[in-house]
């Protein structure tokens, strides 16, 4: 695939494989897997993307952006649907939950975010965080958050509750996978929600099985 203004920095598969979204200089870009061509781009920040997430229904695109901010967009029109500003610090990763009602947002301002897509206001701030997040995602069932760091830790949110306005934020239970070491850039969960992986700085790749390190592959 060609085409690109810039480096590429984040990339996702549409659910149907035959559609692959990217990320360059601030542009997102769709492409047809079948034929390798581009069918449509648009400027979607002023500034780097660093995370691409589709909605379950692939109805929505999420952005996460160095410039602070996530957007969400339609697919029908490309117009954004929502731009959260709640970060003070670069956008690393963006994830849906499985209805698309709620986004999660991960920062190098060392906090995780949920926001309510409806009324665009975040309703859960986790700052347990001891460096940049740099990767998050949803387990299956939508019961839990799981995070990469650059402190060297995995991190998985349980008993997730939003503020109902009163409160300042909402609550999560933290629970750490232990084993991993150095700044962590990616992470994801099975489908069974069971196994979860993390890659990190020192090149070597982490999996843990039931929340124990089962391997290290370097």
């Amino acid at each position: 695939l060609t085409g690109f203004e810039g480096r590429v920095t984040a990339l996702v598969f549409a659910a149907n494989n035959e559609t692959l979204f990217t990320a360059d200089d601030g542009h997102v870009r769709q492409w047809s897997v079948v034929d390798g061509k581009q069918v449509v781009a648009w400027s979607a920040h002023k500034d780097v993307i660093y995370g691409l997430a589709l909605s379950a229904d692939g109805k929505q695109l999420a952005t996460a952006s160095a410039d602070e901010t996530a957007r969400v967009w339609s697919l029908n029109d490309r117009n954004a649907t929502a731009m959260l500003e709640g970060h003070h610090g670069a956008g690393f990763g963006v994830a849906f939950n499985r209805d698309g009602q709620k986004l999660a947002t991960a920062s190098a301002d060392h906090e995780l975010l949920v926001w309510d897509l409806k009324t665009r206001q975040k309703v859960t701030e986790i700052r347990v965080h001891k460096g940049g997040v740099t990767a998050l995602r949803w387990t299956p069932d939508d019961k839990a958050l799981v995070t990469a760091c650059e402190d060297g830790v995995v991190r998985v949110f349980t008993d997730i509750k939003s503020h109902d306005g009163a409160q300042r934020s909402g609550t999560a239970r933290e629970g750490k996978l232990s084993g991993a070491s150095g700044r962590l850039h990616a992470v994801d969960v099975s489908a069974d929600a069971k196994l979860v992986v993390t890659g990190g700085q020192n090149g070597a790749v982490y999996l843990w099985r039931d929340r124990k390190l089962v391997a290290t592959l370097e």
